[in-house]
């Protein structure tokens, strides 16, 4: 997406989910609604790779409400 929103995909490259957020709000702020979205629609996804930018408060939260 190139910085204009944020994307989950498959390991084969499919499309799970798109968010378009405002240019000021960083990749890791964003997730956490991507996140939400992906549980509410995908039941069986049970792990989630991200890199070192989405530990801390995100991963705790992640943790806790999926």
């Amino acid at each position: 997406m190139g910085g204009n929103g944020i994307s989950r995909w498959t390991p084969l490259g499919l499309l799970l989910s798109v968010i378009v957020t405002a240019a000021s709000v960083q990749d890791r702020d964003g997730a956490k609604p991507v996140l939400e979205l992906l549980a509410a629609s995908f039941q069986r996804i049970r792990l989630v790779w991200a890199d070192g930018g989405y530990a801390g408060k995100l991963l705790a939260w992640a943790s806790e409400h999926l």
